[in-house]
């Protein structure tokens, strides 16, 4: 069962609370217990902790945003306010991140005091992994299920946290039980640590905003749905556009037999429209293509059409297949391989083939976004 949009924020607003307390409070005693020792390591993790407390709010301030209500300006609402604030965040993380590299290089090459790690600040760096490393797991987890990309990347940079704290733990040890010093190298482990964290969610922020497929697993959803509808024929040119996790908003084509009525297409669409919304996608159209099932011309140039699409590499599918004999009109929509290097080349003489197959009829072909 999907999860509404009023319990998506509710969900994202309480793990992102959490993780604001956690984080303040770990970066509060890291950034002490660190300036009092005297370690670089330390007050660099408490600072980095602090940059999760700030990631929180921000998420926080997103989720409030992202509920406000569609107006004139913005029609399809303020759901990616959540990509926006995530990537202001992830270019701060990067800054600070190579900044830190810088520093902690610096201190290598000039040398800098070994710090006088204590009984108190190998408890808190023990403590700051493991709570750092249950509430990135937990945090992953919901993120997953409710398909917030934010929380998602809070719980996954909670979790290299972990891992950050416990090479500090282990570094800290060493020098004790040893007497060799890591700290500046420690330093540089995290900062490496801090500035992959800010290049993968500016990544995934960049490619949220520029526009991305949906899970095509909710395509295929959807299309199963529509196709499975009494009465629709084939479905093309499904096209979902995401404006915020639970914000869908698309279009597409359904064919039908050519002797339904008006009446009978209308209350295919409104069923289709209705199903979809429950499933979590606003369809503003539903296209209708009619079909001659009793024509076996028809069935023939169709056969062709289809026959000669297969031997072309740079074609997925053909959908949306209309012929028109009374005005000598073929038209059909190709999804493409987009991955397939000579592609438009391939289309072009695909084109070409069909026009000279079927020299007397006028052929319209265009291309289909793939959704699934």
């Amino acid at each position: 069962m999907e999860t509404k949009g009023q319990d998506r924020n509710s969900i994202i607003v309480k793990f992102a609370a959490i993780g604001l307390a956690v984080n303040l409070i770990l970066s509060v005693l890291k950034i002490a217990s660190g300036l009092v020792i005297g370690s670089r390591a330390i007050t660099l993790d408490g600072v980095n902790s602090l940059t999760d407390s700030i990631s929180c709010a921000f998420i926080i301030v997103s989720a409030f945003l992202a509920k406000k209500h569609a107006d004139k300006v913005h029609p399809f609402g303020y759901g990616r306010f959540e990509y926006v604030f995530s990537l202001m965040f992830a270019m701060f993380i990067m800054y600070f991140g190579v900044k830190s590299i810088y520093s902690a290089v610096k201190d290598i090459i000039n040398g800098s005091p070994l710090p006088n790690y204590r009984l108190d600040s190998l408890i808190l760096m023990a403590v700051s992994c493991a709570s750092k490393f249950v509430y990135g797991q937990v945090a992953r987890i919901k993120g997953k299920e409710i398909h917030s990309p934010s929380l998602i990347m809070s719980g996954v940079d909670s979790i290299g946290d972990s891992l950050v704290a416990l090479s500090i733990l282990v570094g800290m040890l060493v020098q004790k039980i040893f007497s060799i010093a890591i700290e500046n190298y420690l330093c540089i482990l995290i900062a490496i640590m801090i500035t992959r964290t800010g290049y993968r969610m500016m990544h995934e922020c960049f490619n949220k905003i520029l526009g991305m497929r949906v899970d095509p697993e909710f395509g295929k959803k959807i299309r199963t749905m529509i196709i499975m509808e009494e009465g629709v024929l084939n479905v093309s040119n499904l096209v979902i556009h995401d404006y915020g996790e639970g914000s869908y908003v698309g279009s597409v084509d359904i064919q039908v037999d050519e002797n339904l009525t008006a009446l009978q297409i209308s209350r295919i669409s409104s069923d289709i429209k209705a199903k979809a919304m429950e499933m979590g996608l606003n369809l503003t159209s539903v296209g209708v293509n009619a079909q001659n099932l009793s024509s076996q011309k028809e069935d023939g140039i169709r056969d062709k059409v289809f026959l000669i699409a297969t031997r072309h590499k740079s074609v997925e599918r053909i959908e949306s297949l209309n012929i028109d004999l009374e005005l000598n009109c073929l038209s059909f929509s190709v999804v493409p391989e987009f991955d397939y290097p000579d592609r438009e080349e391939d289309l072009k003489k695909l084109n070409d083939e069909i026009s000279k197959c079927f020299p007397d009829m006028k052929v319209e072909m265009s291309l289909s976004i793939k959704s699934d």
